[in-house]
């Protein structure tokens, strides 16, 4: 039997037989579960980041929508549409 070790995983080769193939395939779980919970959380920082981001283009949309459909003067309708930007 020999074993081939690499940085992922642990090949075992038994040599009995004519022809080599791997026999057993041992996995290592090489990422800390402190790498993991740090993953985790920035993970959820960036959801609330998109959600933050999404929420300003929606905004922004609407106030573009606002100044084109208005039909007042630009002065009034930079007006009215602004309070959608607050």
């Amino acid at each position: 039997m020999i074993e081939l070790r690499g940085e992922k995983s642990v090949l075992k080769f038994d040599l009995h037989y004519e022809l080599n193939y791997p026999v057993e395939v041992i996995m290592h779980n090489l990422i800390s579960h402190n790498q993991l919970a740090g993953w985790k959380q920035s993970v959820a920082r960036l959801d609330q980041t998109l959600k933050h981001v999404m929420e300003e283009s929606d905004l922004l949309n609407d106030y573009y929508n606002c100044l084109i459909e208005c039909d007042d003067d630009q002065a009034t309708c930079k007006r009215v549409c602004r309070r959608i930007l607050q």
